[in-house]
């Protein structure tokens, strides 16, 4: 193979392999984003069960006094 097909070889490759890490880069920023928005929303729930805990607490102080 003479060299200048080396070269545009080697180029081409270069070239493949670059848009292969740029769609692998953005692949991980997409999982980046997905983790941050899972991590928020398991804040959320979290806080959500804190709270109904926090009522299931006061509605069992109240019907307490309906016990017999």
């Amino acid at each position: 193979m003479p060299s200048t097909n080396k070269v545009t070889h080697l180029v081409e490759n270069f070239v493949k392999f670059t848009k292969e890490i740029n769609d692998i880069a953005k692949n991980l920023e997409n999982i980046l984003n997905i983790s941050s928005s899972n991590a928020r929303s398991v804040e959320e729930i979290s806080a959500a069960v804190d709270n109904l805990n926090a009522m299931i607490n006061k509605l069992d102080t109240l019907l307490q006094c309906y016990k017999t």
